[in-house]
């Protein structure tokens, strides 16, 4: 990749402790508002151009959607942190904000009719299908409100669904590479990584990005324009629902 690889990871780690210190989202974290249920990394470059997007699907309280939250930085990107939002879970007609319906069906072999990425979708399930995703229906609480048992160890209705049914489909719940920059407005961008798992720094410790090995194997993937030490990624990751209990 032609210019100045290194200093391009520094532009990068730079741009990620800042995001940090100023407590702006990154995918990953808990959020008493917006529950997650499966997070990504992806990594874009061409030979002047770098741009790494955090995508995490997740089920919102003040919309009472399921959908994905994209965070994306980038060298070229009008805006310093670009957001956008797309639904990704509807009802079986299409209809928005079917998150708050699924009170009625969970149950031992209920059966779902949904609509993902605007596919149809029917399914039973069953509690262990829960199991399997690490949650226990004992911790389903119907009264849960989200915000009203913080810390409380049980989980609304609507986000234990969400992460059973990210267990079974995994990435289809996300959006594509393509996606992601189609909605960011930089579509042709080459891809160079995508990550399921990392380490998200202790903002609670002042640890930064920089600090962490996760984040150096991105920048230095984006400054070579290939994956480079990307299993770094993988040694302690926190990224997964189950280790941000506390903060829901």
């Amino acid at each position: 990749m032609a210019g100045d690889g290194f200093g391009r990871v520094e532009e990068i780690l730079d741009r990620l402790d800042s995001v940090c210190a100023d407590h702006e989202y990154l995918a990953g974290m808990g959020n008493a508002h917006y529950l997650g249920a499966r997070s990504q990394a992806l990594g874009f470059a061409c030979d002047d151009e770098w741009l790494l997007a955090f995508q995490e699907l997740h089920y919102g309280l003040p919309t009472g959607q399921f959908a994905v939250h994209v965070t994306a930085l980038g060298n070229r990107l009008a805006d310093s942190e670009f957001l956008a939002h797309r639904e990704m879970i509807t009802g079986p007609d299409g209809a928005s904000g079917f998150a708050h319906e699924i009170r009625d069906f969970l149950g031992d072999l209920c059966t779902v009719q949904l609509e993902v990425r605007g596919r149809p979708l029917r399914r039973r399930f069953c509690w262990d299908d829960y199991r399997a995703a690490g949650i226990d229906p004992a911790d389903i609480d119907y009264t849960d409100t989200c915000l009203t048992t913080s810390g409380s160890g049980t989980m609304p209705p609507e986000v234990a669904f969400l992460r059973m049914l990210a267990h079974q489909l995994g990435d289809e719940l996300l959006l594509s590479p393509e996606e992601v920059l189609t909605e960011v407005g930089r579509p042709g961008l080459r891809p160079v990584f995508a990550v399921g798992q990392w380490r998200v720094p202790d903002v609670t410790e002042d640890e930064r990005p920089s600090d962490l090995a996760s984040y150096w194997a991105m920048a230095c993937s984006l400054g070579a324009g290939r994956p480079v030490g990307l299993q770094a990624c993988s040694r302690n990751p926190n990224t997964h629902w189950s280790n941000w209990r506390e903060y829901e």
